[in-house]
């Protein structure tokens, strides 16, 4: 996924990559095609910079470096493993996705941050087949309080983002709905539930993140390391990648 400003593509960014199934020792050559290829779109596309997400364990440094990428940053991955569980309700109705989105935007105007546009998750569903993307409800005194974007890939269902109207936490909806989502991923045979990221180290009680850490925690998941490589594709255009930059986080302070 990338942004597009002033006839540029911005940053390339990559959640999970390459995945690749190999059970011999090309593992790296075809990585590194994978990456050719990426940054070959990528240039067509007048793409400034490259940041990919790399769990530490996939051991792919090595067709990382032999092009020219660094490790700018460590994040971690919160994934709850699960167990047996009932079914639970979900949704594919577009105006049950438009009351998740207007959730997520309560919640960003909470928390001071951005997540993705309405048209990002509309683009989801288009070209996601329907049960591999949807969005869980939780509703309480006859109205929708909490609600849960998701995509699935193998036996990983992934919460891509959340939100919640405050008018509702008092019956704590969102435990409730992460709970459902979860009984349900078992009952259809999935293994794992992603719960988004966290930084590396994982915040501290000092941390404005600390709110949101302590409450993943309780679910008892498992953190696992993701490496960010990053490449100047462009490096002639650097400056536009920086003033966009710039006005958006201006345009955050302005919303704060």
């Amino acid at each position: 996924m990338y942004s597009r400003y002033f006839g540029f593509g911005m940053t390339l960014g990559a959640m999970r990559a390459p995945v690749i199934d190999a059970k011999n020792d090309g593992k790296r050559e075809v990585a590194r095609n994978l990456l050719e290829t990426l940054e070959n779109c990528a240039k067509k596309n007048r793409i400034i910079k490259a940041r990919i997400l790399v769990p530490e364990n996939w051991n792919l440094d090595g067709a990382f470096h032999s092009l020219g990428y660094k490790i700018t940053e460590k994040l971690n991955e919160y994934v709850v493993n699960l167990e047996k569980g009932v079914e639970v309700f979900q949704s594919r109705n577009l105006k049950d996705l438009l009351t998740f989105y207007s959730m997520l935007v309560a919640a960003e105007k909470r928390g001071g941050f951005s997540s993705y546009p309405l048209s990002w998750f509309k683009a989801v569903w288009k070209i996601y087949k329907p049960e591999l993307s949807k969005v869980f409800l939780t509703r309480w005194n006859g109205k929708e309080v909490s609600g849960v974007f998701t995509v699935i890939h193998g036996k990983t269902v992934y919460a891509l983002a959340a939100g919640s109207f405050s008018e509702g936490w008092k019956v704590r909806p969102n435990d409730i709905m992460h709970w459902k989502v979860m009984e349900w991923a078992c009952k259809n045979g999935f293994v794992r539930y992603h719960m988004g990221l966290v930084s590396d180290p994982p915040p501290s009680k000092e941390s404005n993140s600390w709110g949101v850490w302590r409450w993943k925690r309780e679910w008892k998941g498992n953190l696992h390391r993701l490496l960010v490589y990053e490449k100047m594709i462009l490096p002639k255009y650097k400056l536009v990648l920086k003033t966009k930059e710039i006005i958006q986080r201006g345009y955050q302070v302005f919303k704060r």
